[in-house]
């Protein structure tokens, strides 16, 4: 499949629709609900389409197995579906099961399990519709049921412009013409434009047929007026960016725009919807149009593009200037009798003047390696943080007591200048071991090391009983009070399909600034 941007603008909004972080005296019910879905989809005539099928609960949860039942017979004479080879799938008759004996860890931001490909029936006419119902049964849980809509749409061809570069400093800002033209051989019945930028870059209009959330990021901007084949048509006026001041500098950063009928739009909406989020609100200033004669309006079927390798252009920003981050790991120093429990506040504190930014990539902004030190045994350990050795990782165990290695990510892809992220870890004293050492160490920075402005920071040390510790406390000053930060993991993204590209291992932990 291809992943267009599409997807990770559900990504994005999944992440800031998701609900706020639990506090550590949070208590989650001891049976989660599961919900299952594939969201609906509107099919290009004879092209294929595509959507997830999405595991969700209600809080985080090991599934011991489960078994997917996919029920094809509302799809009669509308479509077909198509399940991989991978699922281990069986079929008979209009049922499909597929079953997986694994546990698997389900985070309430959701799992998907592999891609169902639909394509239209060749008697179908645009306009039909049927359903495919989806069937959860996992041992232990109440069985849940749902249902996808999936439609034949008049086949259409949204062409984005080409791709673009600019440049600007933090603070500075800077604008982008946008076209799209249509190569098909009908009239599209309107566009939607979906736009998704780094963090970094932040929206100066708020246009009254776009729709915002969360500060004006990921807006959506739909237009009625008809597209005519053959022509290109542009936006009433370029669309304009700030780069926030705290940006790394040098670095790259994006704006995807892609371009949908308003048939996919309202799917990708209804599947938001399913997972109680709103696509947010129209903004308040102008509208902001596409210049085209008006055509008149007229009853047509609903449209799906049969190309959509092309609807999506990318504008490259390169924001210049100096303005590193630099991820200072934090560290401890403990002290405490044979038999006791300590809590090693460790994590990662960014000292320097630029954020660290990997929410395009949806990767967690930090990283770390924390090694337990000799003499104890970690008994309290949160969900955020896996049992590591060298380079492997079990990522099948978060929360896993008794490793003497730990791989941590941080829950955001962002963590600002001056901001820090800690991972409280219970350490029990087997045995006093005189300056005891474990050690600190930040793995990786967003999508990889190249920004760090001082990698001589990277590690800081865990004593446990040193000689001359007083109490316990990090290597670096933390300061400030805790602030909530939203869960990411894409919750709309998985209400369409698409969490195996962008579901990076966000989970709770302690942010301060």
């Amino acid at each position: 499949m291809q992943f267009t941007p599409a997807r990770r603008w559900l990504a994005a909004l999944g992440v800031a629709g998701a609900t706020l972080l639990a506090s550590p005296a949070a208590a989650a019910p001891a049976t989660p609900k599961l919900d299952v879905t594939v969201a609906d989809v509107t099919l290009a005539d004879q092209a294929a389409g595509s959507q997830y099928a999405t595991i969700y609960a209600s809080s985080a949860t090991v599934l011991p197995s489960r078994k997917l039942t996919f029920d094809t017979a509302g799809l009669a004479g509308v479509a077909t579906a198509t399940f991989p080879s991978y699922a281990h799938c069986a079929t008979q008759g209009t049922v499909t099961t597929c079953e997986d004996s694994q546990p698997t860890s389900v985070e309430q931001w959701g799992l998907s399990l592999f891609e169902i490909t639909f394509k239209a029936d060749a008697a179908a006419k645009a306009g039909a519709s049927g359903a495919l119902k989806v069937t959860l049964a996992v041992p232990g849980f109440d069985t849940v049921t749902s249902t996808s809509k999936v439609t034949v749409g008049e086949a259409v061809d949204l062409v984005a412009g080409e791709r673009q570069t600019v440049s600007a400093a933090p603070g500075g800002r800077f604008t982008v013409p946008m076209t799209v033209r249509n190569a098909g051989r009908v009239t599209a019945n309107g566009a939607v434009l979906q736009l998704m930028g780094d963090h970094a870059l932040v929206p100066t209009e708020r246009y009254s047929n776009c729709w915002y959330r969360d500060g004006g990021y990921f807006p959506a901007c739909v237009f009625t007026t008809p597209l005519e084949p053959g022509r290109t048509y542009a936006l009433s006026e370029p669309l304009g960016y700030q780069v926030l001041a705290d940006t790394a500098a040098p670095s790259q950063a994006a704006v995807e725009a892609d371009w949908l009928t308003p048939a996919e739009y309202a799917d990708q909406v209804a599947a938001f919807k399913k997972r109680g989020f709103e696509p947010g609100s129209p903004g308040t200033g102008k509208e902001l149009t596409l210049v085209a004669q008006p055509v008149a309006k007229l009853a047509a079927p609903p449209q799906a593009d049969s190309d959509k390798s092309n609807n999506w252009t990318t504008i490259e920003v390169t924001v210049t200037g100096d303005n590193k981050p630099d991820a200072a790991a934090v560290g401890a120093n403990l002290t405490g009798a044979t038999g006791a429990t300590v809590t090693a506040k460790v994590g990662a504190k960014n000292v320097g003047k630029g954020g660290i930014d990997a929410s395009r990539a949806g990767s967690p902004a930090v990283a770390i390696r924390f090694t337990v030190p000799e003499g104890t045994t970690a008994v309290t350990v949160p969900r955020e943080c896996f049992p590591a050795s060298g380079d492997t990782v079990d990522w099948q165990h978060p929360g896993k007591v008794g490793a003497a290695e730990y791989h941590c990510d941080s829950p955001s892809a962002r963590l600002g200048a001056g901001e820090t992220v800690l991972f409280d870890l219970g350490l029990r004293i087997d045995r006093v071991v005189a300056n005891a050492a474990g050690k600190v160490l930040v793995s990786r920075i967003g999508n990889g090391p190249a920004n760090d402005g001082n990698p001589g920071n990277d590690s800081a040390p865990v004593t446990v009983n040193a000689s001359g510790a007083a109490n316990s406390g990090g290597n670096l000053p933390v300061t400030g009070a805790t602030i909530g930060l939203y869960a990411a993991g894409g919750a709309a993204l998985l209400a369409l399909g698409g969490a195996g590209v962008v579901v990076a291992r966000r989970r709770r932990a302690r942010f301060v600034a």
